[in-house]
């Protein structure tokens, strides 16, 4: 159980080592998000390679100026297990972001551990643009919103509570992005 909890415990030093100077919205840092998908896998998985990934999950995506990560690196770090969730989570590159979606979220969604971090990453997206009222980013994950839930409802997520959280977020999301519209007219 130890070196479970130390699996995890070194998957987050790295996030949040790599994450620090990244920023999520205007008054935080990345880590806020990532500590959000982390405690939010927590309370629907006690999987450890589950978890390890949920605090990895952009680790991929979001490169730094002082090191960049391959999936590969993560699967030598950290197992094919980890290293493998964090695959089908992460996005490929050099794509307009609707053409990796079509890629990443049908691969995430075939797979349950993935399906959990992937879920709880737009849950604490929508979460957080709800919360702080960014107009901007209603409309983007509203565009987005039949998509992703079509994708994860044709994989059988549709009964994971994560799944009907995150569909529980659209009509929030639709008001808010209405609201820009209005403040545009």
């Amino acid at each position: 159980m130890k070196a479970d909890r130390t699996i995890i415990d070194k998957a987050r030093a790295l996030a949040i080592d790599h994450h620090r100077f990244q920023r999520y919205g205007k008054d935080f840092t990345h880590v806020h998000h990532l500590t959000a998908v982390a405690g939010l896998v927590s309370l629907h998985s006690t999987d450890v390679a589950t978890n390890a990934a949920a605090w990895l999950h952009d680790i991929v995506e979001d490169p730094n100026s002082e090191s960049d990560f391959t999936v590969e690196d993560i699967m030598y770090a950290y197992g094919d297990d980890i290293g493998g969730i964090v695959d089908r989570v992460t996005d490929p590159a050099g794509l307009g972001r609707f053409e990796a979606k079509k890629i990443s979220l049908p691969r995430a969604s075939g797979d349950i551990r993935s399906s959990i971090v992937k879920l709880a990453d737009r849950y604490c997206n929508h979460a957080f643009t709800i919360l702080t009222e960014d107009q901007k980013f209603a409309e983007l994950y509203l565009g987005e919103f039949d998509f992703f839930m079509h994708t994860f409802y044709r994989a059988g997520r549709e009964q994971m509570p994560l799944f009907r959280m995150v569909g529980a977020q659209q009509e929030q999301l639709r008001r808010l992005a209405e609201l820009r519209l209005v403040r545009a007219v």
